[in-house]
């Protein structure tokens, strides 16, 4: 990712995973993804000091603006961006971006004048037993959705039939399908495999917990 040298526009652009580019001018932050080579050309153009509006106009970019935002936040050890924020509806709404944690800490960094905004900036350390809360959540209710699966699998393997009401129903027939093709053997082998993968997701965070950085609207 590169910055611009203006002291008012500043852009970042990753080529190396979504094709990210991320500009923050005084008023607005723009998030967009536009292919290669029109990424490196669009932000040439913002280092030139065409505005991120007229530089992004064909890339359909998600314009926010600084003032609507509700909080934008990101743990310091991830590449997740995550911001909410109130469209033009007035209606809440949230999104997320990637950036390099480098590029991260500089977008943050010129992020304070929002606290000429009213917003509040704040570092939270997690502990372990807080970094470990939403794995194990997560971990107790895939293991739990597992065990439904897996007797609604053994019901449909002895050839009970599959009453389907309510709303939803392609999506419920899809399940049942899906059931049906997997068997009780392969719905407890997939929901393994992703414990297995939300284990190795508890670790990574109790070995190094969240550091929340994040700038709040004060209410």
């Amino acid at each position: 990712m590169t910055e611009t040298e203006g002291l008012r526009t500043h852009v970042w652009t990753d080529e190396t995973s979504f094709e990210t580019l991320v500009a923050l001018d005084e008023n607005s932050l723009y998030i967009a993804s536009p292919d290669e080579p029109e990424l490196s050309e669009i932000a040439e153009q913002i280092r030139s000091g065409t505005s991120p509006a007229s530089a992004l106009k064909s890339s359909k970019p998600k314009e926010v603006q600084l003032d609507s935002l509700k909080h934008i936040k990101s743990n310091r050890h991830s590449t997740l961006v995550y911001y909410k924020y109130l469209s033009d509806s007035g209606k809440e709404e949230s999104d997320n971006f990637t950036m390099n944690p480098e590029e991260r800490d500089e977008l943050f960094a010129k992020l304070n004048i929002l606290c000429s905004l009213g917003y509040k900036y704040t570092e939270t350390q997690f502990n372990k037993l807080r970094a470990a809360l939403r794995p194990l959540i997560t971990i107790s209710l895939i293991a739990l959705f597992t065990l439904i699966s897996y007797n609604a699998a053994i019901q449909i393997a002895e050839g009970d039939s599959v009453e389907i009401q309510g709303r939803h129903v392609l999506l419920k027939r899809l399940f049942a399908w899906l059931l049906d093709v997997l068997g009780p053997t392969g719905v407890i082998i997939t929901g393994s495999v992703i414990v297995v993968l939300c284990f190795i997701w508890l670790g990574k965070r109790v070995s190094t917990p969240p550091l929340m950085l994040e700038y709040k609207k004060a209410k």
